[in-house]
């Protein structure tokens, strides 16, 4: 992921300095040229086409701007925009800002692009922006307050340029700025989705949230002019319109689905469902899943028997659990991640070795080892495999499966044995991650909130600390995989299992560009 990068030679820091300048100043007359196109040019481009049907398998309860759990940005992504934009790949592009820099480490300026429209006519300026971030950052029901609680004041400088000042140099600033959507200053009722995205909110008929294309959109007009978003709850209603053809594309589409297609009609589970007419199209996602030792566990304090259990769990055998839509995780992240390291391996698969640590551990003892795993309820397949593998190594294991509130009360306490996540990285960068679990939790910096662990390294949180501030690309990187490689190999503060595929069901004839943080953008649908 590109940052705020840092140059050490003096020569090419005064080169890098003067094009920012230039940049950020006249930043509006470049990216016209770059960035703007001809607009009877665009028109001729593509073949206009009718509508585009896409099935989820939840609609939000509310279409507020600051929600950012799945399902609300599955639907806003089409209709409301950040000031940055992230692209497949997750790299930083312009979005509603054509230019922006840094006048010191924590103040940042934007400068808006012009002759953007909103959905109700309106131009954007920057009395919108200010408005748009100080609700994500201050509205009481925002699910956008953590990530932006870096941010100190946002003021006007002109009628298209901002100042964001950070009370800590932040990083991560423009990413967070990328999930944080833009709305018109004036409007009060969010209700109804005002943004500047290529397609405006129409109604709602049932299950199906209807958009029209704007055809104001500031960006390259999408093909299709109207799109529906359809609510499927129902998995006989989802696998018979599946089957149909009734939608164009599939989204949260499970393995048991298309598990077909990867050749695991024979295994039990699978639903053979006809896809004739259909293409299923998968991307690894920014999700892995693993187990966590409790450090104040007595048994578990012991690392032998922590690295024990690492070698018990065949991670191939639970790539099989999700019918060939996974692989195996040697990390917390997962390989698309900011902070990833590649020189950190999958734990080889070794019972014996496993029984031999094991049976040091006993020493001569006749008492069997036991341990607590509590895990989301859904996951049984995952919970009695482990039961299996640890009970052959001589450890017997008490699963309990837990509703989401059970299981959010048991991390609060810390005192689960072990306990299953699964963590997505939803910034595309390791930090996060960092600071909920790996973390020792200190309720006034706001770190450790998932760390049900009870671990605590004195270097890990320094070097936290230190990521948390900086704006050196390269270090940072280099900061990330030192502290991902302490609590991977050299404390074991978990077993690393699996980083899951995000699937799709494309009807065929149809085209889609997946984005690796798996949300579909209908303007991306050719």
């Amino acid at each position: 992921m590109p940052k705020i990068l840092g140059k050490s030679v003096a020569g090419l820091g005064v080169i890098f300095l003067a094009i920012l300048g230039i940049y950020l100043f006249f930043g509006s007359q470049i990216n016209y040229y770059l960035y703007e196109r001809d607009l009877f040019q665009i028109e001729n481009e593509f073949e206009s086409k009718g509508s585009l049907t896409i099935g989820y398998l939840f609609e939000p309860v509310s279409f507020e701007p600051t929600r950012f759990n799945p399902v609300n940005r599955s639907y806003l992504v089409n209709m409301y925009e950040g000031l940055i934009k992230l692209d497949h790949d997750l790299q930083i592009k312009p979005g509603l800002a054509i230019a922006w820099g840094m006048k010191d480490d924590k103040t940042w300026e934007f400068i808006l692009r012009p002759n953007v429209f909103f959905h109700d006519g309106s131009t954007l300026d920057a009395e919108d922006v200010i408005a748009s971030i100080e609700r994500a950052r201050l509205y009481k029901d925002s699910q956008l307050i953590d990530f932006l609680s870096t941010i100190e004041d946002v003021t006007r400088i002109s009628e298209d340029r901002i100042q964001i000042t950070t009370v800590n140099p932040d990083p991560l600033l423009l990413q967070k700025l990328s999930i944080t959507n833009i709305f018109p200053s004036e409007v009060k009722d969010l209700n109804v989705p005002v943004g500047t995205g290529p397609y405006v909110f129409d109604t709602i008929k049932g299950d199906d949230t209807v958009l029209q294309r704007f055809n104001a959109y500031w960006g390259d007009t999408p093909v299709y002019e109207k799109v529906i978003l359809r609510a499927i709850a129902s998995r006989r209603d989802r696998e018979r319109q599946f089957e149909e053809g009734e939608i164009d594309i599939l989204a949260n589409v499970p393995p048991t689905t298309a598990c077909s297609v990867n050749n695991y009609s024979d295994f039990e589970g699978c639903n053979n469902i006809n896809t004739d007419g259909w293409e299923i199209n998968s991307i690894p996602s920014l999700e892995v899943s693993f187990i966590m030792f409790n450090f104040e566990n007595e048994l578990l304090a012991d690392k032998n028997v922590r690295k024990a259990i690492a070698m018990a769990l065949n991670k191939n055998d639970l790539v099989d659990f999700a019918f060939g839509y996974a692989k195996p995780s040697s990390q917390f992240i997962s390989s698309g991640v900011f902070g990833f390291n590649p020189n950190i391996k999958v734990t080889d698969f070794n019972v014996s070795e496993a029984k031999r640590l094991i049976r040091d551990k006993q020493s001569g003892s006749f008492e069997r080892l036991t341990v607590n795993f509590d895990y989301p309820a859904g996951l049984d397949a995952i919970a009695k495999y482990v039961e299996a593998q640890l009970e052959e190594i001589g450890i017997d294991v008490q699963s309990n499966a837990l509703s989401a509130v059970e299981f959010s009360e048991a991390l609060k306490k810390a005192n689960s044995d072990m306990y299953f996540l699964g963590w997505k990285s939803e910034l595309g960068d390791a930090l996060d991650f960092l600071e909920g679990v790996a973390h020792s939790r200190d309720a006034d910096l706001g770190f450790g909130s998932f760390n049900a662990i009870n671990y605590e390294n004195a270097e890990v949180d320094s070097l936290i600390n230190e990521i948390v501030e900086n704006l050196d690309e390269e270090k940072r990187l280099e900061q990330m995989q030192t502290v991902m490689q302490i609590i991977t190999e050299n404390d074991i503060i978990g077993v690393p299992l699996f980083e899951s595929e995000t699937i799709f069901a494309i009807k065929k004839g149809f085209e889609l560009n997946v984005r690796i943080d798996g949300y579909i953008h209908a303007k991306d649908v050719k």
